[in-house]
């Protein structure tokens, strides 16, 4: 059975501020001096996160292009 697939929408901006903060803590966490498998979190987790980012900055784009991140004005009716 197909999944079907949703297109992008720009409500998945929402998901950038956890995106960008799971990383952020880490490399907190090894300034102040964590050891261990946080050492390689870090890193795995900074280069997801710039390729999330990335991704929600190529579908606006592309949606901007396309003409479609916003929805068509509506026509307003002049009332006699």
């Amino acid at each position: 059975m197909d999944s079907p697939q949703q297109a992008f929408a720009p409500s998945y901006w929402a998901f950038s501020f956890g995106v960008a903060t799971l990383p952020t803590m880490a490399i907190r966490m090894l300034e102040r001096g964590a050891e261990g498998p946080v050492q390689w979190l870090a890193t795995g987790l900074f280069i997801a996160a710039n390729v999330i980012i990335g991704l929600l900055i190529v579908g606006t784009v592309r949606k901007v292009i396309e003409g479609k991140l916003l929805p068509a004005p509506v026509a307003q009716v002049k009332q006699a």
